[in-house]
């Protein structure tokens, strides 16, 4: 419901729908772009859609109007598609779940849903329009949770596997990291030879701790090297240059040579601790996290299948609509 809230809330400060084209014998065929079955996307409704994006996404963002229109197009071929799977097997939204949505929308916009109607209105859009687009967005995600949501499954060994690979990712504005550095120090301009020593003393170093030698051991036996406490840090509040790697790393990983102006560096995350959040909240948000991925990859497969088993013909020239 909150993600079908927020589409709701994105439509209605960003509403540009145009009328659809009335599909009869007087509409020309240069109108149309696309046949899906027996049903038509339309020049309007290929220009509305690319309005739309062109308001939500900031212009230097925006793709050029060629390839924005072609993805427009799969979007809308996509979206027809699924409608008519809805109405094939009766999925609908009532006038009260419709009512329900637009109610909360308004509410969310601290206003009554007169006054969102009377704001459509000042924009020169209709009430029918805008009721039409919201029952529509209900549909699709009606239809997906039916034909989708109910395939898709979490296992434990995929939370488990999701947890190891990506640390980073359980809680990333709790966790705290306690890393020990040690330095290689290197001059301002190093050459080429001193570069490669440094380097070939690094992998050695790493070489030995692998083997089970302590990592700050080193810094006793070798004045040259410096022991650089890092202290409790959130990784946010990391060296910039550390953190890629840091991000990916668990407890007792080592990641370097990691060079720096001040010469390179060894890193070793000694603890790993979450600040206000327990492994079950963890293990929650990952589940969460992966459902809503391999749902996304679920629609997109079953989309596919749907126009693989449909009847759909593209205007050969899509450039030439304006």
């Amino acid at each position: 419901m909150r993600k079908l809230l927020s589409i709701l809330l994105i439509l209605s400060t960003t509403f540009t729908f145009t009328n659809a084209i009335a599909k009869d014998s007087s509409e020309s065929l240069d109108q149309i772009v696309a046949v899906i079955n027996d049903d038509v996307i339309t020049r309007t409704e290929v220009n509305a859609a690319i309005a739309r994006i062109k308001l939500q996404m900031p212009q230097s963002k925006t793709p050029k109007f060629i390839t924005l229109q072609k993805q427009v197009i799969e979007q809308l071929i996509n979206r027809k598609l699924q409608l008519q799977m809805a109405q094939q097997v009766g999925v609908h939204v009532s006038d009260k779940e419709l009512d329900n949505a637009i109610e909360m929308v308004a509410r969310q916009n601290q206003s009554t849903v007169s006054e969102l109607y009377q704001r459509l209105q000042q924009e020169h859009l209709t009430v029918s329009d805008y009721r039409k687009e919201i029952r529509d967005q209900m549909t699709l995600q009606k239809i997906q949770q039916q034909e989708v949501a109910g395939k898709v499954t979490i296992t434990p060994d995929e939370v488990k596997n999701f947890m190891r690979l990506h640390p980073a990712k359980l809680a990333p504005e709790n966790s705290e990291y306690y890393f020990e550095d040690i330095l290689i120090p290197l001059p301002e301009s190093p050459s080429t030879k001193q570069v490669t020593n440094a380097q070939q003393k690094a992998n050695q170093i790493i070489s030995d701790v692998k083997k089970g030698k302590s990592f700050l051991a080193f810094t006793q036996q070798d004045k040259s090297l410096q022991k650089i406490e890092l202290g409790w840090r959130k990784l946010a509040d990391m060296p910039s240059a550390f953190i890629e790697q840091a991000s990916t790393m668990q407890r007792h990983d080592m990641a370097g040579p990691i060079q720096t102006s001040n010469g390179l560096h060894i890193i070793y995350l000694a603890e790993l601790r979450d600040k206000g959040q327990n492994a079950q909240a963890n293990q929650k948000q990952i589940e969460n996290l992966l459902l809503q991925q391999k749902f996304e990859e679920a629609v997109q497969n079953w989309v596919s299948k749907l126009r693989a088993q449909a009847y759909i013909v593209v205007n050969s020239k899509p450039h030439d609509i304006t």
